[in-house]
């Protein structure tokens, strides 16, 4: 089960249990600053990792509402309890596609489970476009947090540990 860090205070997050955050996809690991986006590999976005997506399937990484807007329906945000802000970003520079390849099954400000599927990706017509499949999740609200935490494994299934927030 996800844990989720409910304390609200600087000095309660500091005493709080390490917030797990558990792969939304199933892929390939890879470091940000391998990612060819300056956005995401500059840390300008916030910090995390990217994964290199077998299955279009998104699953909540923990519990949490989704926060969203429909006009980028190639990103999902959640927001989990004591405010860990998680952006999923499906795709790089996402080319204009005649038919959308995003399918959302979670309505913003939804509560989500940890697992709970969010959408489902057409990897395979992003590709056909010449998009980018690098799918970085990133921690907007890194700065909060005293240290992050990655697996040492290349590969991950969703709902494997991803990242750990202390």
């Amino acid at each position: 089960m996800c844990e989720v860090n409910t304390m609200t205070t600087m000095e309660e997050r500091a005493s709080a249990m390490p917030l797990n955050l558990d792969s939304p996809m199933s892929g390939e690991l890879v470091s940000l600053d391998q990612v060819p986006d300056p956005l995401f590999s500059s840390g300008t976005m916030g910090g995390g990792i990217a994964i290199l997506p077998k299955t279009g399937m998104v699953v909540a990484p923990c519990d949490g509402i989704v926060l969203f807007n429909r006009s980028f329906s190639h990103m999902i945000g959640l927001i989990a309890a004591g405010g860990v802000e998680i952006l999923i970003h499906i795709g790089l520079d996402r080319r204009r596609m005649a038919k959308n390849p995003f399918h959302f099954l979670v309505k913003e400000n939804q509560r989500v489970k940890k697992g709970d599927p969010l959408l489902t990706a057409d990897l395979k017509a992003l590709q056909e476009a010449g998009n980018e499949l690098y799918t970085p999740v990133i921690i907007t609200n890194l700065a909060r947090y005293v240290s992050v935490a990655f697996p040492r494994r290349r590969t991950v299934r969703a709902g494997d540990r991803l990242m750990t927030l202390s």
